[in-house]
């Protein structure tokens, strides 16, 4: 965080429901007492993710599936340096057709993005979406397409900002028989002209 503290989350199963945990630590490895990432209890809460934002709070991320058992969408929210959540979680995905898995949240400047593979969103296999915030978790625009080829399963995608003000992310794909490492360079605003390219 930009206090110097650091903010860990984790996927939590101490109550009997799979449910999402974070605490603060000093630098110098005092923490404090544990707290819930996810206030609603519904369903399952999995694969999270922190990340410190430029004003010194810090965004929470983690997949849940409240609404259907095994359908799972994005959901997120902001939490002060203390821990304290700021404001209700929200869900983060636009499209609710098919399932979200594994995302990804990187910062530049006023944006936070948010990636994710979403299944059958197209009708057919795994596609990379990704959907600006604002640092206060609301939207700011909405979800869009990162691949450009549609050709085999697009999955496990990863995010991080550039010192120009761009994004650069990276996912598996399978449109040539065998899963390789591709990438792209996004604009701020997380849009892009440019066709994704083989990274190994």
């Amino acid at each position: 965080l930009r206090n110097g503290n650091l903010f860990f989350t984790w996927d939590d199963y101490q109550t009997g429901n799979f449910d999402v945990s974070g605490i603060v630590s000093d630098p110098y490895g005092t923490v404090g007492n544990e707290f819930p990432i996810n206030n609603i209890k519904t369903g399952r809460q999995s694969y999270s993710r922190v990340k410190a934002l430029p004003d010194g709070n810090a965004m929470g991320a983690w997949l849940g599936d409240q609404k259907a058992a095994g359908v799972y969408d994005v959901y997120g929210g902001v939490f002060a340096p203390n821990g304290t959540a700021i404001g209700p979680e929200s869900q983060l995905n636009q499209n609710t057709t098919g399932a979200i898995y594994r995302p990804s949240i990187a910062t530049s400047n006023d944006t936070l993005a948010i990636i994710y593979d979403a299944h059958l969103l197209t009708g057919g296999d795994s596609d990379i979406y990704v959907r600006p915030l604002f640092l206060n978790g609301s939207a700011k625009d909405n979800e869009l397409r990162v691949n450009k080829n549609t050709t085999g399963q697009q999955f496990n995608p990863s995010i991080v900002p550039l010192m120009n003000g761009k994004y650069f992310a990276v996912w598996w794909g399978g449109q040539t028989g065998t899963s390789h490492i591709y990438g792209i360079i996004l604009n701020s605003d997380l849009k892009t002209t440019d066709t994704e390219f083989l990274v190994n």
